[in-house]
């Protein structure tokens, strides 16, 4: 990245979304269609409310809670006929989005998905592949919707995190909400990160083991995952996650970071399985009001941003197979790949939102077919040099690959 730290950028993200609620919103009337997946399947999407017993919340006060989170599954369907796509936003969820941010959450209304709620899995003889996923810090892993049913239609099952505290809103299937908390999601302090990124990267591999179970005794997925081919994947913070868990766990097999500094294990001493690195090309440079707000210095910032390339250096050079993207024109938030497409509900929300100045078709075929061609050739074993050739018709991106 050119100029703005994911980290500083994250913070200051959420201090401008606590008070979007100042903004005038004007509703379209037309519906605003996220891209019509291009795999094979149809893509059904399933809600599960996990709670892990051996792990306390260290977020709340309460010494006997738990860690709960929300784990959605996105996965090859089959529905009826007469089944319709499930709502962008579920009424509590457009609820809570609206009580946190202040912004109406009819900008929704019409946002129309692809995905069919609890419909069965399409048949399979060997299982499909799961990919993890873990969103940026903040952002609802609803906001990721397109690229997880076009991955779903091509044939994995997604398994996205809601980490409890640290978004937006987590609902639960039985309509309870946690909201975010500043503890769960602050980053610029490295003691509180670092226990951040402790508790997201434990709930991603607790969520491997939960998806052991569900293929044993879930209704639905019960013989449908094949748990051999796991890859994990995340946006900003939960690119960090996502690595720092295969840095941990023999299980993931690669992963994908979307324009998301490493820290720790993965930053110091980089990783011995496949990684891919989408960027973004741009970034504003923060004002000194942002940057007074953040309580961060431009000297500091300037050190974050230098300790944030050397450590991602560290992981491509370091796997087997490293594959660095670089789209120009992109934001940090164009990865969250719904966004470029129903920003404009808002006036001013690209530009505040981060979604850059790339086309948003451009940039989602550029992110789903990489990340695609990455989990393909490196946890579904279909070929090799997928990646190269999957980038190579676009010409607003910079690709280099390192390693073998």
């Amino acid at each position: 990245m050119k100029n703005f730290s994911i980290m500083l950028h994250r913070f200051i993200i959420l201090i401008v979304f606590s008070a979007m609620g100042t903004i005038i919103v004007t509703t379209q009337e037309e519906n605003s269609i996220l891209p019509q997946p291009s795999g094979q399947y149809q893509v059904g999407r399933a809600v599960y409310g996990l709670s892990d017993s051996e792990r306390t919340e260290v977020f709340t006060e309460d010494e006997e809670d738990n860690r709960s989170i929300v784990l959605t599954v996105y996965y090859p369907g089959t529905p009826a006929e007469s089944d319709t796509p499930v709502s962008y936003l579920s009424q509590p969820e457009a609820e809570a989005f609206a009580q946190v941010t202040g912004i109406p959450a009819t900008i929704f209304d019409n946002v129309q998905t692809h995905a069919y709620a609890d419909i069965p899995v399409a048949p399979t003889e060997s299982g499909y592949p799961v990919l993890l996923f873990s969103p940026g810090m903040g952002l609802p892993t609803q906001f990721f919707t397109s690229l997880f049913e076009e991955l779903a239609s091509r044939g994995y099952v997604v398994a996205a995190i809601s980490h409890s505290y640290s978004l937006l809103m987590t609902v639960f299937p039985d309509g309870s909400v946690v909201t975010i908390l500043p503890q769960a999601a602050s980053v610029n302090d490295p003691a509180n990160r670092d226990l951040v990124l402790d508790v997201w990267t434990q709930d991603m591999r607790f969520v491997l083991d939960e998806l052991t179970r569900l293929n044993e005794e879930d209704a639905l997925l019960a013989g449908t995952l094949n748990l051999s081919q796991v890859g994990a994947f995340g946006h900003s913070f939960g690119g960090a996650t996502a690595t720092n868990a295969m840095v941990q766990d023999e299980r993931i097999q690669a992963v994908a970071d979307l324009d998301g500094a490493l820290y720790n294990d993965a930053a110091e001493n980089g990783v011995d399985r496949p990684f891919i690195l989408l960027l973004a090309g741009d970034q504003p440079q923060p004002t000194d009001a942002e940057l007074a707000a953040a309580g961060i210095t431009r000297e500091q910032v300037e050190a974050i941003e230098t300790a944030s390339r050397e450590g991602m250096l560290t992981a491509l050079e370091s796997a087997p197979a490293g594959y660095e993207i670089v789209l120009e024109g992109a934001f940090h938030n164009t990865f969250a790949t719904d966004l470029p497409f129903w920003g404009t509900r808002l006036p001013g929300f690209g530009e505040i939102a981060s979604v850059g100045t790339l086309d948003a078709n451009t940039s989602y075929q550029v992110i789903t077919e990489a990340v695609a061609a990455f989990f393909d050739e490196h946890v579904r074993d279909a070929g090799t040099d997928l990646v190269e050739e999957a980038v190579e018709p676009f010409t607003d991106i910079t690709f280099t690959q390192y390693g073998s």
